[in-house]
């Protein structure tokens, strides 16, 4: 018995084994640990991209959509690329398309970034066009039947007085149409969408077709007017967008307004900021050729 006793007694843990081996338990679990969450916090950035990717060629595709149809008469349609704000662009124009939009199947849409300053005081109901970060979209169409007809030619019968009013009164219908009066950031009024947010630049370049009568040959020429009233042969959109959360840091950071208010300057090199955004955005460029198809009949 007293044996038996010894030989079962040898094969007993000490407490200090059972320390070591929970030690070493404990070690292995908190690698296993960090390798989840690492690759937790990869699945989420991929995820994050993913969507930054699919957001970016909505937005894409349906500019390209509609720039491709754009209208044109001998009449003078209103057309404007203003290149005036610092990476900020804008557009005004003509178009025929089917997208789900309301109105007919010719209608005046803009593409533009949203002017409300970050940190401002101004209210979402006297905003005039969105968060600062939103590519929105404004269209201008038939449901406004009063409005709509005015501004196509001819022109000083019954409508605007030449090509230079109806222009005017188009950029003002649409700017118009992106006023947000609700108080929540998430809705849209009908004629003025938000496409994507997170937006840090948008940038128009159109391309005029030149030609050399003596040798007839043809290339294409940017514009550089920061006002082009024009339509082009060729457009060049660029986008250029940071994900959430790198979004959020890069508006926290500091320096970031000049003292007009706005967003610091983006080709400064020797901004953190600047650099923030050049390590960590993503950039997409789209080429839309415009052509000869544009110049279309009213009636067509």
């Amino acid at each position: 018995m007293k044996k038996k006793a010894i030989n079962t007694a040898k094969h007993r843990f000490t407490l200090v084994e059972l320390l070591v081996s929970m030690g070493v338990l404990v070690v292995i679990l908190g690698f296993i640990l960090q390798f989840f969450i690492g690759s937790q916090r990869l699945w989420q950035s991929m995820e994050q991209r993913n969507n930054l990717y699919a957001d970016a060629r909505v937005a894409m595709d349906l500019m390209t959509t509609m720039l491709q149809n754009s209208f044109y008469s001998e009449g003078g349609i209103p057309f404007r690329i203003d290149r005036s704000e610092n990476y900020r662009h804008k557009i005004y124009f003509a178009t025929q398309t089917m997208q789900n939009l309301p109105g007919g199947k010719l209608k005046y849409v803009s593409f533009q970034l949203g002017n409300r300053e970050p940190d401002s005081s101004i209210t979402s109901e006297t905003a005039t066009s969105g968060e600062w970060d939103e590519l929105k979209l404004a269209v201008f169409c038939d449901q406004e039947a009063d409005e709509f007809s005015k501004y196509f030619p001819p022109y000083g019968l019954e409508g605007a007085a030449n090509l230079t009013e109806a222009r005017n009164g188009v950029i003002s219908k649409l700017d118009g149409q992106l006023r947000n009066s609700t108080r929540d950031p998430d809705v849209s009024e009908p004629y003025g969408s938000v496409l994507v947010r997170h937006v840090t630049s948008f940038e128009i370049v159109p391309y005029a077709l030149d030609i050399d009568d003596t040798d007839t040959s043809q290339w294409l020429d940017p514009v550089t007017e920061t006002q082009y009233d024009e339509f082009p042969y060729m457009v060049v959109l660029k986008l250029t967008m940071l994900s959430p959360a790198d979004f959020k840091i890069w508006m926290e950071m500091k320096d970031t307004y000049d003292d007009d208010g706005n967003p610091g300057e983006i080709s400064s090199s020797d901004n953190a900021r600047v650099q923030f955004r050049k390590t960590h955005a993503y950039t997409f460029a789209r080429t839309v050729f415009i052509g000869e198809q544009s110049r279309m009949n009213i009636n067509d």
